[in-house]
């Protein structure tokens, strides 16, 4: 009997727009643990989607800061540091919406793209630094994920 995970996959190397919960925070406070992401399959990325991707130790979830013909960073929202680099082939599909408690919302406009981009980027260090900004610090939660130092 197949593994879910190679179900699912087979599911998008046919071109099905599957459903997936990521777990975890560190894409909060755009997606949440509860969150049903539709992943559209494909290796199509620009700046600020979020994408899954096979990293060969798991599959993750977070959204493209950097791209080139052959290497694509991704991070995630709610961590300091870039992801290692991947290759396009290593992309299962992009996060087209969020459905969060019955209400769907698109990541792919320009705005959800962008405005992802711009807080993921900048959040994580205005927390740190302006620790008396308590009202941001309730939509990280847990806290961050990483040190302040990439390596």
């Amino acid at each position: 009997m197949p593994h879910k995970m190679e179900l699912w996959l087979q599911g998008l190397e046919q071109g099905r727009i599957m459903r997936l919960r990521p777990q975890g925070s560190s894409m909060a406070p755009f997606l949440r643990d509860g969150d049903i992401v539709t992943i559209e399959p494909g290796s199509g990325a620009r700046i600020g989607d979020v994408i899954l991707t096979d990293t060969g130790d798991g599959w993750v979830m977070h959204r493209v800061v950097w791209k080139s013909v052959h290497r694509i960073i991704t991070k995630g929202d709610n961590v300091y540091c870039p992801d290692p680099p991947v290759s396009p082939r290593n992309i299962l599909g992009r996060a087209v919406s969020r459905d969060r408690g019955g209400k769907v919302t698109s990541l792919t406009s320009l705005a959800a793209r962008f405005c992802g981009l711009g807080l993921g980027l900048t959040l994580p260090w205005v927390i740190r630094y302006f620790p008396g900004i308590h009202a941001l610090k309730r939509i990280f939660p847990g806290g961050l994920r990483s040190e302040s130092k990439c390596s």
